[in-house]
């Protein structure tokens, strides 16, 4: 009876901290900003710290809350590389619209 009660306890407290973390982050979408399709595998770099993520299939990626306000810097292959403000005051979900960089010739 123990038993099952302190893993009812240990499961509630388990759920509830997911539930608080999925709180402390902000989602954001990086799409391409001619054909508007999300991009997959760009590089975003947090200015405060060491730390970095990519962009999901899907062109989503979460940010967490109590890092910001932060400068995101985005890369991509074929892409320019952009610093972009994120703070706290912005909507809950932002779009990122991200332009390809123009072919340039090697000096």
């Amino acid at each position: 009876m123990k038993v099952t009660k302190i893993a009812a306890v240990f499961l509630v407290m388990m759920f509830s901290g997911k539930m608080m973390a999925q709180e402390a982050e902000k989602q954001l979408l990086i799409k391409d900003a001619d054909d508007k399709f999300p991009i997959a595998d760009v590089l975003v770099k947090y200015d405060h710290g060491n730390s970095h993520t990519h962009t999901t299939t899907d062109g989503t990626f979460a940010v967490p809350v109590k890092s910001l306000p932060d400068t995101l810097v985005i890369s991509r292959q074929g892409y320019d590389e952009v610093k972009w403000v994120v703070t706290n005051d912005d909507d809950k979900n932002k779009i990122i619209f991200y332009s390809i960089s123009p072919f340039r010739f090697p000096k």
